[in-house]
Parts: C-alpha cells; structure tokens; sequence
C-alpha cells in the first residue's frame, strides 16, 4: 500500500523521475498496471500514435480511472508477460506506450526498445 503522501510526491516528479521510478517500481514488485475495460485503455501523442497508459502501481492506475477511462479497472501484468507478449503485440499494432501518464500532464512517451533496456539494467542490480 502507497501512502497518499508518497502518491502526491511521486505525481509531483519531472517526467524523467516519474520514469525513473516506474522501471524501479516495475522491476521491484514485478508488475506493469494498465486501465482495462473491455481491452485497453488508450490515449494519443500530438502525432496521433495510438498509446497505451502503464503504472508502475495499482494506485497509480486508479487514480486515472474516471473521465474518458470511467469504468476502466486497474489490470496487472507481469513483467515477463509485459516483455514477451504485451509489448511484441503493441509493436505489431503499431501501438506505443505512455509511462507514467499523469492528468493534466501527460505520460512519458519512450521508444520501446529503450524501455526494455532500462528494464533489463534494472534487472541487474538485483
């Protein structure tokens, strides 16, 4: 369980902290958190590529639960379905991801091969 402190401090973070802590978070408890609703929920760049919203924590995911993703629920996904599955399907869907999307502020838009680089250091250190 986050503290809402610790929520409010995080939702704070330049995006390059929020990153930084979500490849900690996800390596750390070993999970990736998106909406889900009938298939996953959706956003889009200011080129109108099709994005996928993931959190490092379940809290996380709520918290974005409500306006245009009412009626979404946090979903979990493990790390090695996350790797092995989920993003080789977004790639052939020509889909990205927006990390650590926050309201008002957006997510961090990343080439996936960078993340499952940043992944797999992460993965190193423990």
């Amino acid at each position: 369980m986050i503290s809402e402190q610790q929520i409010k401090a995080v939702l704070n973070l330049n995006a390059a902290g929020r990153y930084n802590h979500f490849i900690k978070q996800v390596v750390d408890y070993e999970k990736v958190w998106g909406l889900y609703f009938d298939g996953w929920a959706t956003s889009a760049d200011n080129q109108e590529q099709k994005l996928i919203p993931v959190w490092p924590r379940r809290e996380y995911a709520l918290l974005h639960a409500s306006d245009e993703w009412e009626g979404f629920e946090p979903k979990a996904i493990s790390v090695n379905e996350f790797i092995n599955t989920f993003i080789p399907e977004l790639v052939k869907s020509n889909y990205g991801l927006s990390v650590f999307y926050v309201a008002d502020v957006g997510g961090v838009d990343i080439e996936i091969t960078q993340l499952l680089n940043d992944l797999e250091i992460e993965a190193c250190k423990y």
